[in-house]
């Protein structure tokens, strides 16, 4: 992912996280993001926060309004290119817009999860063929982006919009979906590809 996808993302989040990772040989890699998501860090000298903060091209007034943290990656986080809980995940044909979020839909055999679909869809875009995983640390699940057998990014679950409200809204829509589905069915109208109501 392009650094200054990143830097917007992280901008937009008012948060930028920079994770310093030590692999069993004692390499220290580095990955960054909005404590959301993270994608590493490739091709550059190791990273103070000021000198991120200079890429980013940050005044200090936005400076002072972001959370700034440079620690150690989180231990419910793996950051290996493979992790034996890790289930392939099928993307949903569609998108909710919802509460000012593009939420992505995601499929696994253990059920349906959601994320932000600003998360991953610069990987998709930029990356032909990227896949996602889900994984888990036993208490929390995560989706790991992969490019082949390489991870290029974790993104979080999004949950924030998951309440009554909206639950009602999806039945109604689903409710009434049916319905139409049912009707035009009877009428003998379904057929593949676009349809409209009525031609203008």
């Amino acid at each position: 992912m392009k650094l200054k996808q990143i830097a917007s993302l992280c901008k937009d989040s008012g948060r930028i996280i920079l994770y310093d990772r030590t692999d069993s040989d004692g390499v220290v890699s580095q990955w960054i993001g909005d404590g959301c998501s993270c994608y590493p860090l490739e091709g550059l000298p190791y990273m103070e926060m000021d000198h991120i903060v200079n890429v980013f091209e940050l005044t200090e007034k936005q400076q002072e309004k972001m959370l700034l943290r440079h620690e150690k990656t989180p231990p419910n986080l793996n950051l290996s290119d493979t992790d034996k809980s890790e289930i392939h995940v099928e993307q949903g044909i569609f998108t909710v817009n919802y509460g000012g979020y593009t939420i992505a839909v995601l499929r696994t055999s253990s059920g349906m999860y959601y994320v932000q679909q600003k998360y991953i869809l610069p990987l998709i875009l930029d990356l032909q063929g990227v896949e996602i995983y889900k994984r888990t640390d036993g208490h929390m699940d995560y989706f790991a982006v992969k490019f082949g057998l390489m991870l290029v990014g974790i993104v979080l679950p999004y949950v924030g919009f998951l309440d009554e409200r909206f639950a009602e809204s999806m039945e109604s829509i689903a409710h009434d979906i049916r319905a139409k589905v049912d009707r035009r069915k009877n009428m003998g109208v379904i057929q593949g590809g676009a349809e409209h109501e009525a031609d203008l």
